[in-house]
């Protein structure tokens, strides 16, 4: 029978039910908020690091003594994550009645931290996840894509094209592991990259060469693409290839998963947006940058120097051996068969 320390004082049991198995190493526990109606839940859930195995307990709840030691059947607790200010209700008992246990918590949000609208941090494969959120002022949507990097360090995360979201998404992000490398694409999609350096100073900041200079402007830059090829490879998780005819001034993030297939994400050089509704929808397709897959007017006429180069790189794309997807900055996911589809963005470039 696991031994179960004496309950603090400040050990306020209220109604909850049992520890119920979610899956090999995962457990919840429902339970009762004080005067609300409102059910909150508890994880518990394994986890291996260099001391051995150990329980991360979620936005703690204080059960009874049965319950306490049914979780201690599994491993010892170790980490306590307080998800934010709201679910901090009993994480001073457990760390009261656990003196060990470390406490985590999402970094505050700086100042700069501005959060528009958006959605849930959405799987796309496997280490790899989006999150489609608005511009301010603006109908066109546009993405944020997060993927695994394994690198000397160990496995971190890739934030590309950063949006400031809110803490449950950020939560959510954070249990796939530490933000490594925050990819700022080009000038036009540094709006948030100031916020996310702020609150995770580590972030090595990093932006195509011909983007150093606008970059810079708004946060400091590591390193230029060109100089981490050996960084990003494809036993990496994550490489990085510049995309032709366009004079360097966007790249193409391939995400490698661990199935052999492969997801390119695009910034501006490609949009997939549908038809919005309203005056912003209105705008963007009489200015080409709504319908579907395409290169748009403004990209014709701001970033592509070689209409034939970036058509021929296009098609060059449509080949990448188990291409699984396209993930644009702006517009939906691209899945089955995606070479079709790059090779008809490629000729409508000659049109």
């Amino acid at each position: 029978m696991a031994h179960v320390p004496p309950a603090p004082e400040t050990w306020t049991v209220l109604e909850h039910g049992p520890l119920e198995p979610l899956a090999d190493g995962c457990w919840r526990i429902v339970g009762a908020l004080p005067n609300m109606a409102l059910p909150r839940t508890c994880v518990v859930a394994k986890h291996r690091g260099p001391e051995g195995e150990g329980l991360v307990i979620h936005s703690a709840i204080a059960v009874r003594d049965d319950v306490l030691e049914a979780i201690l059947v599994h491993g010892e607790p170790r980490w306590l994550v307080v998800p934010n200010a709201l679910h901090r209700l009993d994480a001073p008992a457990w760390k009261a009645r656990f003196p060990h246990l470390r406490v985590i918590c999402p970094p505050p949000a700086p100042e700069t931290w501005t959060v528009l609208e958006h959605g849930p941090l959405e799987p796309l494969a496997d280490g790899c996840w989006r999150i489609v959120g608005a511009l301010p002022n603006m109908a066109l949507p546009r993405t944020c894509v997060v993927a695994k990097h394994r690198g000397p360090e160990g496995e971190g995360l890739v934030i590309h094209s950063a949006i400031a979201v809110r803490d449950d998404v950020l939560e959510a992000i954070l249990v796939h592991g530490e933000p490594r490398w925050l990819v700022v694409p080009n000038a036009l999609h540094r709006l948030d990259a100031p916020a996310w350096k702020a609150r995770f100073p580590h972030l090595r900041v990093i932006c195509p060469p011909a983007a150093q200079d606008a970059v810079t402007e708004k946060v400091p830059v590591d390193a230029t693409y060109d100089a981490l090829s050996d960084t990003f490879t494809p036993e990496s998780g994550v490489t990085l290839r510049p995309l032709d005819g366009i004079d360097g001034k966007e790249w193409v993030l391939r995400v490698h998963h661990p199935d052999d297939s492969v997801s390119l994400v695009v910034t501006d050089a490609v949009f997939n947006v549908p038809h919005q509704r309203g005056f912003g929808g209105l705008i963007l397709r009489l200015i080409g940058s709504s319908g579907g897959p395409k290169v748009t007017f403004i990209a014709r006429s701001l970033m592509v120097k070689d209409k034939a180069r970036l058509a021929a790189d296009l098609r060059t794309l449509a080949q990448t051996p188990s291409l699984a997807r396209l993930v644009p900055a702006h517009g939906d996911v691209v899945e089955g068969d995606v070479g079709a589809v790059l090779r008809s963005v490629a000729d409508a470039l000659h049109r």
